[in-house]
């Protein structure tokens, strides 16, 4: 997991946080944001179930990241 961390970290990659196959765990979220890393959510559905991000939500509830932890476009 650190090495992921780390290329991600030295390339400015956000970490998507994905609501069909619900990872990355807690313990990644949490290493990952530790090192400053920034988080987007995804759902990779194309069905009723697009846009629903329920485990992106709750993992973010569960992992406390605020919104300066995402990464917004400019």
């Amino acid at each position: 997991m650190q090495q992921i961390v780390d290329a991600a970290r030295s390339r400015k990659i956000a970490i998507e946080i994905n609501d069909l196959v619900r990872v990355p765990h807690e313990e990644f979220i949490l290493m990952a944001n530790h090192a400053g890393l920034k988080f987007v959510f995804g759902s990779d559905t194309r069905d009723q179930k697009a846009g629903r991000l329920d485990y992106c939500k709750y993992i973010a509830a569960k992992c406390k990241l605020t919104m300066n932890d995402f990464f917004i476009p400019e």
